[in-house]
C-alpha cells in the first residue's frame, strides 16, 4: 500500500473534516426517538414520548425523566426537534423524531447527568427458549418472522427504549453445526466464543428462557467477553412474565454499558493522553480513524503529532476520565491493544 507523508495526512484530515466521511459504522442513533404511533394518540404526546426516550438513551439513566427539572413543556421540546416523520412497518406505524444533539447534551449537563454517545457495542445473544413445544435456539429469522410475537416485540421495544444494538445468530448451516441447545444451556462458553467470531462482537450473552406455567417464565443469563478468557461481566436470573424478564435483562445490560461508556463531564476536568495507532497506511484507514475519534464522546479534541512510517501518534484531549476513554477504545472493532509498559495506549489497526 502507498505510504503517506505527514503533510499528506494533515491535508487528508482537512478534507475529511470539511467534506464528511462516507464510511458507515454500525451504530444506533441515541438522538433519535422511535415510538409506536398508536391510534388516537396526539402528535404532541408522541413528541413528548420520543423526547423522554432520547433522554434515557443518551444519559443511560432509566430514571432521568423523574429528576427535578427534567420535565419540559411541548414548546421547549419542539425547539429540540430537528425533524420528525411517520414510518409504516410490517406491524406498526412509528413516529420518528430526530433531536438536536448539542441541545440534548446541554440539557443533561444542566441536570448533572452523563452523556452516553455512540459507543454502543453490538451484543450477540445466544438464547434458548424452552416451553411445552420444545427447546429452540432463537435466531434472527425466528424474530423477524415473529414466531413468538411477545418475545419479538419485547426485544424490539427495548432496543428503541435503551438504544443498545442487539444481534441474534443466523442459525444457518455454520451455526447449526457449531452450536447446540446443550452448548448454550450447559454454558459451554468456549464453543460459543468460537461460533461468535464470525459476528465480530466484543461481548455475547448466553441465556435460557424457561416456561414455568402459562404466565411465568424464568430467564437465566450471562454477559461475557468474546475472548478466550470468557470473563463474565454480568449475570442475572429473573422470574415473571416473558416481556418483563426480557426487559429486565436488557435493562441490566444497558445499565452496565452506560456505566462503562457514559461520560460525566466536569468543569476543568479535561486532560490529555497520547495514543499510538499502527497500520494507518491508506486514505481509507485514515478516514476511518478520523471518524472513530470524532464520534467518541470521551474525546473532546485531538491533534496528530507526527507520523512515523505507518504509526500515527495523536494527542487526545479527554473528557470524563481516563477509564471511560480506555473502555471505549477496548471495544473498537478496528483496534487491537498492544501490550507496552512504555506506551500503554498503543493499538494495531486491523
Amino acid at each position: 500500500m502507498t505510504s503517506f507523508s505527514v503533510k499528506q495526512l494533515f491535508f487528508i484530515l482537512m478534507i475529511v473534516t470539511f467534506c464528511g466521511s462516507t464510511i458507515a459504522l454500525q451504530s444506533m442513533d441515541p438522538y433519535q426517538g422511535k415510538i409506536v404511533a398508536q391510534s388516537g394518540k396526539k402528535e404532541s404526546a408522541l413528541k413528548m414520548l420520543a423526547f423522554k426516550q432520547v433522554f434515557v438513551k443518551v444519559s443511560g439513566n432509566k430514571e432521568v425523566n423523574h429528576l427535578p427539572g427534567s420535565q419540559l413543556s411541548l414548546n421547549e421540546i419542539n425547539s429540540f426537534i430537528e425533524q420528525f416523520s411517520y414510518q409504516k412497518g410490517a406491524v406498526h406505524t412509528y413516529f420518528i423524531a430526530s433531536f438536536d444533539a448539542q441541545k440534548i447534551n446541554k440539557a443533561l449537563h444542566d441536570l448533572q447527568q452523563p452523556i452516553w454517545g455512540e459507543t454502543r457495542p453490538t451484543t450477540l445473544i445466544w438464547l434458548v427458549k424452552s416451553d411445552q413445544l420444545g427447546r429452540d435456539i432463537v435466531s434472527d429469522s425466528y424474530l423477524q418472522r415473529r414466531a413468538d410475537k411477545v418475545l419479538s416485540e419485547s426485544i424490539v421495544q427495548q432496543q428503541f427504549a435503551r438504544g443498545i444494538p442487539l444481534q441474534f445468530p443466523l442459525m444457518d448451516l455454520d451455526d447449526s453445526l457449531a452450536v447446540s441447545v446443550t452448548d448454550i444451556s450447559g454454558r459451554f462458553y468456549r464453543v460459543l466464543t468460537s461460533a461468535s467470531k464470525r459476528y465480530h462482537v466484543a461481548n455475547f450473552v448466553s441465556a435460557e428462557l424457561l416456561q414455568i406455567n402459562a404466565q411465568q417464565w424464568e430467564l437465566s443469563w450471562q454477559l461475557l467477553t468474546n475472548t478466550t478468557q470468557n470473563q463474565v461481566l454480568l449475570s442475572g436470573m429473573q422470574r415473571g412474565e416473558k416481556s418483563q424478564v426480557i426487559e429486565q435483562m436488557l435493562d441490566a445490560i444497558s445499565d452496565y454499558y452506560a456505566h462503562q461508556y457514559a461520560i460525566l463531564e466536569q468543569t476543568g476536568g479535561k486532560f490529555s493522553q497520547i495514543i499510538h495507532i499502527n497500520g494507518i497506511d491508506s486514505l481509507t484507514r485514515m478516514t476511518q480513524l478520523h471518524q472513530l475519534l470524532s464520534k467518541m464522546e470521551s474525546v473532546a479534541s485531538y491533534q496528530i503529532l507526527n507520523v512515523d512510517q505507518n504509526v500515527v501518534n495523536i494527542n487526545v484531549n479527554i473528557k470524563g476520565g481516563l477509564q471511560s476513554f480506555a473502555n471505549a477504545f477496548e471495544i473498537q472493532p478496528h483496534l487491537r491493544a498492544v501490550s507496552s509498559e512504555s506506551e500503554p495506549f498503543s493499538f494495531n489497526w486491523q
